[in-house]
């Protein structure tokens, strides 16, 4: 192996010394270029700096090395650098200069002495170097940033020259004009003749021009390139996209003013490809982040140009990766439902209603529903006024609830007061979930039976309270709760399962959250109610492999870990011990013995929180 890189390393020598000379005066352009992938071109200094000359003598000898690395400080001298012009029209035709890495390897040796050394040079040289950089994608090196804030105005007749030249032959993507939203520095340059660029090349190609436009955007000014959209949009060519994306552009810097030109040109643009779409919704959000950011005004214009023509859809993923398509569009028009949702605003609550009640989209139902229920939440939190002392004193009196969180409260005590005597009393309150003979349970009831068995418990107690319960609630989408409490216009849904039940760890979130609790009257609140028979009959294990609960006690608290911290300040659940007696039911460590003055207590503490604007608990 030693004599064969040895004889490697001496082919090497004997290839470049006849060129030794020319390589160290950093004329030899494509030796030194080959020489450069040897190694980074960041922080070329120091111990860096040593094993890059080491690898490289270690290919060609010392030599040959000792040349190279002084033909990579010496090019920086010389005055037949590449300019501008010449540096784009090598990049439109798709070809590479061999200049360019030598220079960036020099750069970085000029960098290690300090920014003097670097500012020092020749107007060609940075020129070349500034150009060199934005070719390869290097703009956040130190020099590079030196140059751009002391050399400001020698960059920007550079980089304008080098991207006219790009412009003018059509090049697609202009290097250095995208990503430019995080680099301050060179943001400013670029944001400060993208607007001239603009006026200049109007039937520039799509890509630069969206590129030019985030440079004005982020870095340029808005009042003048409001102006410049204005003016654009004013000779409208229907099938252009760029107007399509001027339209985006005017919307975000003035979306009042441009709402409706967008929301038309959206509607009916006939391309909806997400590669199409997606550089002009960034540009009317004004931002090229991941993460979804807009204002209500923006949302609501999405919504309406885009959820009449997309359904509702799950990301799609290959390979890992999530894929790029309708799902997508779902994906946007999701964030901006739940932007809404977290709105206050009449016109946010407007628009969700109106969507929640359209047949015409039937796959977005749901999604409007739920939010709507979660809008009139955050609306009644921020609209909330101190009760008065009529209504504190009716809930310290056991009266009518006030809220949703009231009536929740109210209907869980009186749920819990019946679980306490079913399992407590001392008649055999758990044969009415049974089906018996001759004084033997056999098996449990099948659940309409239980739950009308429970509703007979039910009712009598909620009488004072002006609250009616009965079964089979109707509710969004022509869906049914198994109860349905209403008290006034306040409704309250609890949806019912045994333990035997296949959605019995999913029911909480996946029925009773999802359809039922998204009804407005319902503030988003509800009941999941749990029928536990005993640790002999069938228990539908759980998917996480933990192993199942031994009474009624672990299963709740087996159901509500389960919960997502957002459902928990939402949902309730209560599980009723039907279990026999004679059975291992585990019933003297479930529950303690409920007592008479608990609910009064209950009641009461949920009317303080009324007058003193407490939050409610689920």
């Amino acid at each position: 192996m030693r004599d064969a890189s040895q004889l490697h390393q001496a082919e090497g020598a004997a290839e470049l010394a006849p060129h030794l000379e020319e390589i160290r005066i950093g004329a030899a352009f494509d030796r030194l270029d080959w020489a450069a992938g040897f190694g980074s071109f960041t922080g070329l200094g120091g111990e860096k700096l040593n094993a890059f000359r080491t690898r490289i003598a270690e290919d060609v000898g010392d030599d040959a090395a000792d040349a190279i690395m002084a033909g990579f400080r010496t090019i920086l001298t010389r005055d037949d650098l590449p300019s501008p012009p010449e540096l784009a029209d090598t990049t439109v035709t798709d070809r590479h200069h061999f200049a360019v890495l030598p220079l960036l390897v020099g750069m970085e040796m000029w960098a290690a002495e300090g920014k003097e050394a670097v500012l020092g040079l020749s107007d060609r040289t940075l020129e070349a170097a500034l150009c060199g950089a934005v070719i390869e994608d290097q703009t956040s090196d130190p020099w590079m940033q030196w140059i751009l804030a002391e050399r400001a105005e020698l960059a920007s007749r550079t980089l304008e020259a080098f991207w006219r030249v790009c412009l003018e032959r059509s090049l697609q993507c202009p290097p250095g004009l995208f990503g430019l939203k995080g680099q301050e520095t060179l943001g400013h340059v670029a944001g400060g003749m993208a607007i001239t660029l603009l006026w200049d090349f109007p039937r520039a190609p799509i890509r630069a021009v969206d590129g030019l436009m985030n440079a004005a955007l982020w870095h340029g000014d808005r009042e003048a390139l409001l102006d410049l959209a204005a003016h654009r949009l004013a000779g409208d060519d229907p099938g252009d996209e760029r107007l399509l994306l001027w339209s985006a552009l005017a919307f975000h810097l003035a979306p009042d003013r441009f709402a409706a030109d967008f929301e038309d040109r959206l509607s009916r643009w006939e391309d909806m490809s997400w590669d199409v779409i997606a550089p002009i919704l960034l540009l009317a959000l004004g931002g090229r982040a991941e993460g979804w950011s807009f204002s209500t005004r923006q949302a609501m214009v999405l919504i309406r140009s885009l959820a009449p023509r997309f359904e509702d859809a799950a990301d799609s993923v290959e390979n890992g990766r999530r894929v790029r398509g309708v799902s997508e569009f779902a994906r946007l028009i999701r964030a901006c439902i739940d932007h809404l949702a977290a709105d206050p605003s009449t016109d946010a609550a407007d628009v969700l209603a109106a969507w929640r009640d359209d047949p015409r989209q039937p796959s977005w139902h749901d999604a409007f529903a739920h939010a709507a229920a979660r809008q009139l939440r955050v609306r009644r939190e921020a609209l909330f006024q101190h009760a008065g002392v009529a209504q504190v004193v009716a809930a310290l009196d056991g009266g009518a609830p006030a809220n949703a969180a009231d009536l929740q409260a109210l209907i869980v005590q009186h749920l819990e007061d019946i679980a306490g005597e079913i399992r407590t009393g001392s008649g055999d309150g758990w044969k009415i979930f049974w089906n018996t003979e001759v004084e033997k349970h056999v098996r449990p009831k099948a659940e309409n039976i239980c739950r009308n068995a429970l509703l007979g418990l039910l009712k009598p107690r909620l009488l004072r309270h002006g609250a009616v319960a009965k079964p089979e609630g109707h509710y969004a989408g022509s869906k049914r709760a198994d109860i349905d409490v209403t008290a006034g216009t306040l409704v309250l849904p609890i949806e019912i399962k045994l333990q035997m039940h296949d959605a019995l760890w999913t029911a909480a979130e996946g029925q009773l959250q999802r359809l039922y609790t998204a009804d407005p009257l319902a503030g988003g609140r509800g009941v999941y109610l749990v029928f536990w028979f005993g640790p002999t009959v069938d228990l539908t294990s759980s998917r996480d492999g933990s192993a199942p609960p031994a009474s009624a006690g672990e299963l709740k608290t087996a159901l509500v870990n389960r919960l997502t911290a957002s459902a928990r300040e939402l949902l309730s659940v209560v599980v009723i011990d039907a279990a026999p007696p004679t059975s291992d039911s585990g019933r003297k460590d479930c529950h303690p013995k409920p007592r008479t003055s608990r609910s009064r207590r209950t009641r009461a503490s949920s009317a303080m929180r009324l007058s003193t604007g407490g939050s409610d608990p689920a």
